[in-house]
C-alpha cells in the first residue's frame, strides 16, 4: 500500500537579492516521515519551511500540497498577545469541534507540557516556557504535517527531553530544523542537508543521523577525488590547447569545446569542495590590570514575588568565561541583567571596576535596526554611525528584517564586538518568568 504524500517539491529554487539560497530541490514528504532539515547558517532552512507552509512563494519550481492535509507551522519566534493566558492560547489552538468542550479538551495538553496554571499570563512566562506553549499549541491543531523551525532554541534540558518524547511518539509527520544532533539522532528517520557543496544544492539520506553522516562523508570524498581526476585531465587538455591546435576538423573543434566544458566543471567542483569562509569573531580582553571586573557578594534577587536565587557569590576577572545554566524561569536572564547593572540585587552587593565597558547580546537582538542593511549594521558597530561614501555601495542593500535569524544574530554580535574593547562578555540564553 502506497504511503500518502503530504507535500511535494519539484525543482524548487529561492534567492534573496543576489544570494541564491538553493535551486532545483526535488523531494517529497510522506505520512510516515520524520525529516530532519540541517545545513549551514544562511543556507535557507527557514526559507524552505516557509515555502512548504505556503508563507512565501518559490522563485522557480513548484510546491504541491495534497488536499485535505492539515499542515501546521511552528516558527522560531512566537506571536502571543501579552494579555492572553496559557489556557486561552491552547483553547484557541483546538480544532472547532473540540473547542466547545472547554477546559477538558486541553487538560491533557497542559499536564503533558508541564504547566501548572491555565490562568497564567503569557507575558509572565520565560522564553523556554513560551516555547513549550507554542509547541503545545501546534500539537493542539492535530497536524498531519508539523513544520518546526529550531524549536529547542529556548528550551532547557527538561523541555528538550519533553519535545523529544513528543516527536519520537508522534502519529504525524514532521520536518524539523535543528542544530541539535542528539535530538536529530533520536527522532529523525531521514536527513536533508541544504549546502552548496552538493551538486544540486542538497543531500537527502534515508535513515538516522549516523547514516547521514556516513553517506555525507562518502559523497564529499568522492567529489574531492573527482576534482583531482578532472584537474589532471584538464591540465593535459590545457597543454594541448597551448600548442595552438587549429580547429579545422570536427574532431579538433569537439576536443576544444570539451576542454572548455571540462574547465567549467573543475571550477564548479572546486567551488563546491572549498570550505566556506567562516567569520571569526575574537573576544579580546582590554589588557586592563584590574583583577576584578565584577564582584558579586552574597546576592539575592526576586522577581514578581518569586525568589530566584540567594547567597550568590561570583567574581569575574579578565579573560574569565562564565556559563549560566538552569531550568526555564530559574533566573538566568535576571542574573545577566544584574551583572550588566540593569537590575539591583535585593540583598548583597555587586561591585563594578572603574570605567568598565559591558556589552551584551540579547535573545531578541533588540539593539538592531531591522530596516538597516547588514553592512550598515557592521559599520555602525565600528564607527557608531553608518559610513557614507563608495564603500557602502559595494554590496546590494538587504534589510536585516529579510535576513534569517542566525545571520541577524551574527550582525548583532559583530555590532557589539566592533563597537570597542570588550572587558567582559557573559553569555546567557533564556528569559525566565515574569520580566526576569
Amino acid at each position: 500500500m502506497a504511503v500518502r504524500q503530504l507535500v511535494s517539491c519539484q525543482s524548487v529554487g529561492k534567492a534573496f537579492g543576489l544570494n541564491n539560497l538553493f535551486d532545483g530541490i526535488t523531494l517529497s514528504v510522506h505520512a510516515n516521515e520524520r525529516l530532519g532539515l540541517v545545513g549551514p547558517n544562511g543556507s535557507g532552512k527557514s526559507t524552505f519551511l516557509n515555502l512548504l507552509a505556503d508563507l512565501e512563494p518559490a522563485d522557480s519550481g513548484q510546491v504541491v500540497r495534497t488536499g485535505g492535509v492539515n499542515l501546521v507551522y511552528l516558527p522560531q519566534s512566537d506571536t502571543f498577545q501579552p494579555a492572553t493566558t496559557v489556557g486561552e492560547v491552547l483553547h484557541a489552538s483546538l480544532p472547532g469541534i473540540l473547542r466547545d468542550q472547554g477546559l477538558d479538551a486541553i487538560r491533557s495538553l497542559i499536564q503533558e507540557a508541564g504547566f501548572t496554571r491555565t490562568d497564567q499570563p503569557v507575558e509572565q512566562l520565560s522564553g523556554g516556557w513560551r516555547e513549550r506553549l507554542a509547541s503545545s499549541g501546534a500539537l493542539a491543531h492535530a497536524p498531519d504535517l508539523l513544520l518546526l523551525d529550531e524549536p529547542t532554541n529556548h528550551l532547557d534540558l527538561e523541555g528538550i527531553l519533553w519535545l523529544e518524547s513528543v516527536l519520537r511518539n508522534a502519529s504525524f509527520a514532521f520536518v524539523l530544523v535543528s542544530h541539535d544532533r542528539y535530538l536529530l539522532k533520536n527522532v529523525a528517520n531521514r536527513i536533508v542537508e541544504l549546502d552548496k557543496r552538493y551538486p544540486n544544492g542538497y543531500l537527502s539520506v534515508a535513515g538516522d543521523y549516523a547514516t547521514f553522516l556516513q553517506r555525507k562523508a562518502e559523497i564529499l570524498d568522492q567529489q574531492t577525488q573527482l576534482q583531482q581526476s578532472l584537474s589532471n585531465k584538464l591540465r593535459r587538455e590545457l597543454e594541448w590547447l597551448q600548442r595552438g591546435p587549429k580547429a579545422r576538423t570536427t574532431k579538433a573543434r569537439s576536443r576544444i569545446d570539451s576542454a572548455l566544458q571540462l574547465q567549467e566543471d573543475v571550477q564548479s567542483l572546486k567551488a563546491r569542495n572549498a570550505s566556506a569562509g567562516n567569520a571569526q569573531l575574537e573576544f579580546d580582553a582590554s589588557g586592563r590590570k584590574t583583577r576584578k571586573l565584577i564582584e558579586v557578594k552574597d546576592a539575592a534577587l526576586s522577581r514578581g514575588g518569586k525568589l530566584l536565587f540567594e547567597h550568590l557569590d561570583v567574581t569575574l576577572t579578565p579573560g574569565s568565561c562564565l556559563g549560566i545554566l538552569g531550568r526555564n524561569g530559574s533566573g538566568k536572564s535576571s542574573l545577566m541583567q544584574m551583572l550588566k547593572g540593569e537590575l539591583s540585587a535585593d540583598v548583597g552587593e555587586v561591585k563594578f571596576a572603574d570605567d568598565l565597558k559591558i556589552v551584551s547580546f540579547d535573545q531578541q537582538r533588540e539593539q538592531l535596526d531591522q530596516q538597516e542593511g547588514v553592512e550598515e549594521a557592521f559599520d555602525r558597530g565600528n564607527h557608531g554611525s553608518p559610513r557614507s561614501g563608495t564603500g557602502a555601495a559595494r554590496r546590494p542593500f538587504i534589510p536585516l528584517a529579510r535576513k534569517r535569524e542566525r545571520e541577524t544574530a551574527m550582525a548583532g554580535m559583530a555590532n557589539m564586538v566592533m563597537g570597542g574593547i570588550i572587558d567582559m562578555i557573559v553569555n546567557g540564553k533564556d528569559n525566565p518568568g515574569g520580566s526576569a
